[in-house]
């Protein structure tokens, strides 16, 4: 008997116990979802697997659900000031491979991604040539074929296009599969009036020129040029006068210091001449175009007449290795006369 009160007084106890202590009230539910913990998808765009040395790229991270704190880091290191969902990165970063790493938070929670990439080399400039590079003594409609080489191009390129000016007002373009770094076309043109004329050749990705060459076309039979020494800076040297037909002058520089830029100016009066500059060989530095009186315009002066006929060109190129220069003159028709001078000077 005395067992079962103190049962019953034990059992009394901790009722009182239970309805008594507010520590042990309820004071709220705990709800659990499946973002607990934190389980963000991330996902980046804009990013490369490889970066040419001194380049660089901006990645953008998607982050659902979106966090409180973006921070960045670069093979294991915090990137300074990096805080947002975007990050410019490899200007400063050494050849080899790196791995960018995002932490983003929410609450006391944390998740994070990362990747991998390559800085490499900076690869040589992509080259173009055209072959031949020159054409003399050329017939008026006569088909000529030149062949475009392109190389050293970017290794992730796979299409480049060819843009093309034949000089005469003729122009176009073709796009073309690279194959080990290496594109290759073919195109053909015939030019119908006697003259010079610079066909240019360009290459682009879609976005940039990648590299440009040139040729040098001239139609018709040349007349005996003059050479010419030119040896002292800063003074203006007059070439011999001429007329109609194509005149192949040549200046010997060689006594000149490197560096030193060329002016040249020039008077085709009334009726139309052209004046071409060639340095180095094959590579047409200036092109005054038809120069004369706008009464002369017509098919006979392709690309019409670009000006009056006195006019200058200054600094049209610094001296190099090749120790000359090649300025060739067109008369257009029987009549015409033309003359020029040349001056070297520090740039």
């Amino acid at each position: 008997m005395k067992k079962l009160k103190l049962i019953m007084i034990f059992a009394m106890l901790v009722i009182i116990l239970f309805t008594s202590c507010d520590l042990l009230k309820p004071t709220g539910t705990l709800t659990l979802s499946a973002t607990d913990p934190w389980l963000p998808t991330i996902t980046f765009s804009g990013q490369k697997t490889q970066l040419e040395k001194d380049q660089t790229m901006t990645v953008t991270a998607t982050v659902s659900p979106a966090p409180d704190t973006y921070a960045w880091y670069l093979d294991g290191k915090a990137i300074s000031g990096a805080t947002t969902n975007s990050l410019t990165i490899g200007s400063t970063l050494e050849i080899g491979t790196h791995v960018i790493t995002l932490i983003v938070g929410k609450g006391d929670y944390r998740s994070s991604e990362e990747f991998s990439m390559e800085v490499i080399p900076v690869a040589a400039a992509a080259t173009l040539a055209i072959n031949p590079a020159t054409i003399t003594n050329g017939t008026i409609n006569t088909t000529y074929t030149f062949t475009l080489t392109a190389a050293s191009l970017p290794a992730n390129l796979t299409q480049v296009k060819f843009n093309w000016n034949f000089g005469d007002g003729t122009t176009d373009s073709e796009t073309v599969t690279v194959s080990n770094k290496t594109a290759s076309t073919t195109i053909s043109h015939a030019y119908t009036a006697d003259s010079a004329y610079g066909l240019v050749v360009t290459i682009d990705d879609g976005t940039n020129t990648l590299a440009t060459a040139y040729a040098s076309i001239l139609i018709g039979t040349a007349n005996a040029g003059t050479n010419y020494d030119l040896t002292v800076l800063d003074q203006w040297t007059a070439a011999n006068s001429g007329g109609y037909g194509i005149t192949v002058d040549t200046w010997d520089i060689s006594t000149l210091p490197n560096g030193v830029v060329f002016d040249l100016k020039f008077d085709a009066y009334s009726m139309p001449d052209k004046f071409i500059v060639e340095y180095p060989d094959g590579t047409i530095v200036y092109n005054s175009g038809w120069r004369g009186d706008a009464s002369y315009e017509g098919p006979k002066y392709p690309g019409g007449i670009a000006g009056i006929g006195a006019g200058q060109s200054l600094a049209m190129f610094a001296k190099g290795t090749q120790q000359y220069f090649k300025i060739t003159i067109i008369g257009g028709e029987s009549g015409t006369a033309w003359e020029y001078s040349m001056k070297a000077r520090q740039p």
